[in-house]
């Protein structure tokens, strides 16, 4: 016997639900979730599934409660549901329906942190990882993007600063990047963070 609602009539569920629109209640519904679950139960792909998740994170709603390898088996919850409505996700920005509200994301906030600590001519990458609260992990990646645009150059013959390989920094252009990043005007191939 089928369900029925107040009218009497059988429940219908819409089939054509966005695959946003499936993550989402199913992430309201079970507000612990593991990231293969939601994959197996909603039938979207697996970098589908993590660019929401990714967004998400980005302006609150989502956080990592436990990773685990392999990735599918990472544990994360919802912590700010506003609604049953699902937010959309368009070009780094979330909106969210329930509070008709549009939330930018920061997608440079380590960059950010580390041109802030850039202030002298000549420093170690380790002194301003350090002083950027950044493991020198994450901010190799972006030192890498920064010797690219010749930010930071190597010097020869190598001198040391603290005790580490000092690089030049160009300033002016870390003022430059600084303005763009502020713009909105920055471009960035890859995922960093």
């Amino acid at each position: 016997m089928a369900t029925k609602n107040k009218t009497n009539e059988p429940l219908r569920y819409k089939r054509n639900s966005s695959a946003l629109k499936k993550v989402w209640d199913y992430m309201r519904r079970n507000r612990t979730f593991r990231f293969g679950d939601v994959v197996m139960i909603t039938g979207v792909t697996h970098s589908y599934l993590k660019n929401i998740i990714w967004h998400l994170s980005r302006v609150g709603y989502v956080e990592m409660v436990e990773k685990v390898k392999p990735y599918s088996s990472t544990h994360f919850t919802l912590i700010k549901y506003t609604g049953v409505k699902s937010p959309s996700i368009i070009n780094g920005v979330v909106f969210d329906y329930n509070l008709g509200k549009e939330i930018k994301i920061e997608i440079t906030p380590t960059l950010t942190k580390l041109l802030a600590c850039m202030t002298d001519a000549k420093m170690s990458k380790h002194t301003i990882a350090t002083n950027a609260g950044v493991s020198f992990a994450v901010a190799k990646r972006w030192f890498t993007k920064l010797s690219e645009r010749e930010i930071i150059s190597e010097i020869y013959p190598i001198e040391r600063v603290d005790g580490t390989k000092a690089f030049v920094i160009d300033l002016e252009k870390v003022e430059l990047l600084k303005n763009e990043i502020e713009a909105g005007t920055f471009k960035i191939k890859g995922a960093l963070s």
